[in-house]
């Protein structure tokens, strides 16, 4: 034999890098998906995990707030002097044990920091990676703005990853619905009412003085965010036990 038979010729180099061409194409392609499955996957997880902790802190608050009997005092409410990113808080009564009687010692003696019925919910901006994160359970109520949520025996709700948490203060005396005929009654509304409802007719635009009594709604808002992915939620809650 002088030569090879042709179907026992083996591949040619430009054969060869066709070849080896094709095949990196394919594992960048494989690569590329399993890439993109695992970012899907994780993103889902994040989702997952914001949702979870979203739902687990607004349905604590209006569980609670929806058995309070009054509201005690805010801090940063909505309105045009809303601030984002100033501490923002509310305190509120609620006769958790049934035995008559709202608050903590020495007006209610049963109830203090271990079994309260004065709550405050806090949430700082400005403090630390901690504070920022967390919304804040705190077993009193406020009487003044205070500098941090890190008040006695103050302690994190069930939400790590909190970016914002805000509330509106709304009232079912839908008379006073005067400045947005919207059928929502602001508590600036209600502070421009006549007293007792207001302030005489002239608003001081403090929710703390005469506003507030009249407040039997809140809606509750609440930005979560983590793994540069953000979810906002929103709910309303009744308070069903004023007098």
């Amino acid at each position: 034999m002088t030569g090879r038979d042709q179907r026992d010729a083996g591949m040619t180099l430009v054969e060869l890098l066709l070849a080896a061409s094709l095949l990196l194409i394919l594992m960048s392609v494989g690569f590329t998906t399993l890439l993109g499955v695992k970012d899907g996957a994780a993103r889902a997880r994040t989702q997952h995990d914001l949702n979870e902790e979203g739902r687990n802190a607004l349905n604590r608050m209006v569980r609670e707030i929806r058995q309070a009997s009054e509201l005690t005092f805010v801090v940063n409410p909505d309105g045009p002097a809303y601030d984002g990113t100033s501490l923002t808080a509310l305190s509120f009564k609620a006769d958790f044990n049934g035995d008559g009687c709202a608050g903590n010692a020495p007006a209610c003696p049963t109830d203090n920091l271990v079994n309260p019925e004065s709550l405050t919910y806090c949430y700082d901006p400005q403090g630390t990676a901690t504070d920022r994160s967390h919304l804040w359970l705190i077993p009193v109520e406020l009487t003044a703005v205070p500098a941090d949520c890190r008040l006695a025996g103050a302690l994190p709700i069930l939400a790590g990853n909190v970016a914002g948490f805000s509330a509106e203060y709304r009232s079912n005396q839908y008379r006073f619905d005067t400045d947005e005929p919207l059928g929502v009654t602001t508590w600036r509304e209600l502070d421009k009412a006549l007293a007792p409802v207001g302030d005489g007719g002239g608003s001081d635009g403090d929710i703390n003085t005469s506003a507030i009594r009249g407040v039997n709604s809140l809606v509750l808002h609440l930005r979560m965010a983590k793994d540069g992915r953000e979810q906002a939620y929103t709910t309303q809650v009744d308070v069903r036990n004023k007098p």
